[in-house]
């Protein structure tokens, strides 16, 4: 039922911003039409709604919208040039993965790599880690505390290529695996789009299948 909410309250009032983090992808890569403002509450709600009822949504994607709304806003606001416009939905995007997982630096470096992987845009370099720290303390300001994770701090040991190899191959088989996963993902949501014309019927089928399962 909050699945079917969530379509319908889409559906009513956030057509243009259903595509989610892809149409801040493609507004980073062909500047058009902007990203709009009402992405930002539209996927905050969304999203708290989707914890609420015991969906799995992660953060990063609420992340990315909020921070990519909030600074196209800005960009509409400022009337920039295209390359400037890139720029400061960059840095949006830094914020707000920045400030949701306290890794400013990690925050910083995905938006770099949004244009392609492995290829930083250098001029972005500065207003995205700024951005980024920027977003990080003032989730500290507000009293918002992370994760914190135990780290034991030792001396290097001596590299034990078997366990060098064993992390490797490791590696190769989570990429294989996220890989069928965003393929299963598409997959499946071609097949509920085909199975299931109504948008707003294919949560409450996904609910239904979820509830069967268990």
């Amino acid at each position: 039922l909050a699945g079917v909410a969530i379509a319908l309250l889409y559906q009513w009032i956030g057509k243009s911003t259903e595509r989610g983090n892809d149409l801040i992808m493609d507004e980073i890569h062909e500047p058009g039409g902007g990203v709009p403002a009402r992405m930002a509450p539209l996927i905050l709600i969304s999203t708290v709604v989707t914890h609420l009822f015991g969906g799995s949504a992660g953060r990063e994607g609420t992340a990315i919208q909020m921070g990519g709304s909030i600074a196209s806003a800005a960009v509409r606001r400022l009337r920039l040039s295209a390359p400037d416009r890139r720029t400061l939905l960059m840095t949006g995007i830094a914020a707000g993965f920045g400030g949701v997982f306290g890794t400013p630096l990690a925050g910083a470096i995905f938006a770099l790599e949004v244009i392609a992987v492995g290829r930083i845009s250098h001029e972005s370099l500065v207003p995205c880690l700024l951005a980024s720290v920027v977003g990080d303390w003032s989730c500290h300001a507000w009293g918002v505390h992370h994760t914190d994770y135990h780290q034991v701090i030792a001396t290097l040991p001596r590299i034990d290529w078997l366990l060098l190899a064993k992390v490797a191959v490791a590696s190769v088989a989570f990429g294989l695996v996220s890989l069928m996963f965003a393929e299963m993902e598409h997959g499946v949501k071609r097949l509920f789009q085909r199975c299931i014309p109504w948008a707003c019927l294919r949560p409450a089928a996904g609910g239904a299948i979820i509830i069967a399962l268990v």
